[in-house]
């Protein structure tokens, strides 16, 4: 492939004998020559890949690619460097760019990172496939079945059935309180427990019912269930969750709700009714129309919740936008949080700073870099890294295709050692 500078020099070929117009982003007409875009090719290169100059000159260059591209002016040549310039901003962002999960299979080595390969029996009974959870064990959920239980190809775990009734369907899960099953609420806001052996309905003893209004369900320790609520107002005063603890032995029989309310006079803060998902360490995190909220207890004895919005530091934050259903993933037990963005197929990952294991109230989320999937149909469905690895994070992904464990670490170990991401091969 030509380098960068080559790429210059061969638009400065095509472009010597011919002057274009470009509108810009003021709304203002200027030529399009080659030493506008020399200049504009040189600069992009040597610009600080932290600041918000550099996104902004990278979509420039490329609008400008649009207005030869638009006129049908050496097309393949402006193909071949467009792919050029997306290779370097990669680069510049510390993007991973995933054309196919077998990149990340170690060659020299004979080290595939596949390690679960879906049969079509299983893909029928499961449905569409919709979610991945790891602990000691895998499980993959769908719309009609978990497979619960998983270790890889020799291992396959336990195909259970919801065998819900007909007016029900699942909505989402989470992982049970031992880890080795699934809590899963319904359309209907009924709530299941999916185990190795069966689906079962999940009921409390409080005078009260769960709500009908359920958003997320999330377990932490050994005895915590937590039922997030959507609809949220942010004038305060309202639910957003609902802590239940289990009765002795049992883990689909809870005791009475505790609930815990936005704190009143939340000026500033608005939310959309759709929270995307939530996450529990030393406080609730959640996605919510483009950003990250952590709701925390103040103080730790209140029932009332205070929030703020978590600052997403560094990356390029003007091309590559979050959607809004994007997996919160963070823990005890690592200073890292990872954002999964299903429909832009990003996986992106961030330290914290201070550590959050050290100030879990106050610290921001500064970039590290991020995973760009481009499978085609091969979507990456779910992501999950489980809580065990701490900060030598493995990641879980799954597709179509099945489940792919990789060493995410080592991509962390070569921006922190050596300052250079590692690269696929």
């Amino acid at each position: 492939m030509r380098s960068y500078l080559q790429a210059i020099n061969l638009l400065s070929q095509v472009l010597k004998n011919n002057t274009d117009t470009f509108v810009t982003s003021d709304g203002v007409t200027v030529d399009l020559t080659i030493e506008d875009i020399k200049k504009d090719l040189f600069m992009f290169q040597w610009m600080d890949p932290t600041s918000e100059e550099k996104s902004i000159k990278y979509n420039e260059i490329l609008s400008k690619l649009d207005v030869l591209e638009s006129k049908g002016r050496w097309l393949e040549d402006v193909a071949q460097f467009r792919k050029l310039l997306q290779s370097e901003y990669y680069k510049w962002f510390n993007i991973v760019y995933v054309s196919n999960l077998t990149k990340f299979d170690d060659e020299t080595l004979g080290k595939k990172t596949k390690i679960l390969t879906l049969n079509t029996s299983e893909l029928a009974k499961i449905g569409t496939l919709q979610w991945l959870y790891v602990w000691r064990n895998m499980i993959i959920a769908g719309s009609k079945a978990a497979l619960v239980g998983s270790l890889d190809d020799n291992m396959r775990g336990s195909l259970i059935e919801y065998n819900l009734p007909s007016t029900e369907a699942i909505q989402w899960c989470n992982l049970n309180l031992l880890k080795d099953g699934l809590y899963c609420f319904t359309n209907n806001a009924s709530i299941y427990s999916v185990s190795k052996e069966w689906a079962q309905p999940v009921t409390t003893t409080d005078a009260e019912p769960f709500s009908k209004n359920i958003a997320g369900v999330v377990t932490y320790g050994k005895a915590n269930f937590y039922v997030f609520e959507n609809n949220v107002s942010s004038a305060g005063n309202t639910t957003l969750v609902t802590r239940y603890r289990n009765t002795l032995w049992s883990q689909t029989i809870y005791q009475g709700g505790q609930k815990y309310y936005l704190a009143p006079n939340m000026t500033g803060f608005s939310f959309s009714s759709w929270f995307a998902s939530f996450a529990v360490d030393w406080s609730f995190l959640t996605w919510n129309d483009g950003k990250l909220y952590q709701f925390r207890r103040d103080p730790p004895t209140a029932f009332t919740l205070s929030v703020r919005e978590v600052k997403l530091m560094w990356g390029d934050k003007k091309t590559l936008q979050y959607s809004n259903d994007v997996k919160v993933i963070s823990s005890v037990n690592s200073k890292y949080v990872f954002l999964f963005d299903r429909i832009n197929q990003t996986f992106t990952i961030y330290d914290t700073r201070p550590a959050k294991s050290s100030d879990p109230y106050n610290y921001g989320l500064y970039y590290v870099f991020m995973f760009k999937f481009d499978l085609g149909t091969n979507k990456v469905i779910d992501i999950d890294i489980p809580d065990s690895s701490g900060n030598r994070p493995e990641m879980y992904i799954l597709s179509s295709d099945g489940i792919n464990k990789v060493a995410l670490y080592e991509f962390i170990d070569s921006i922190t050692d050596n300052k250079v991401l590692k690269q696929l091969n």
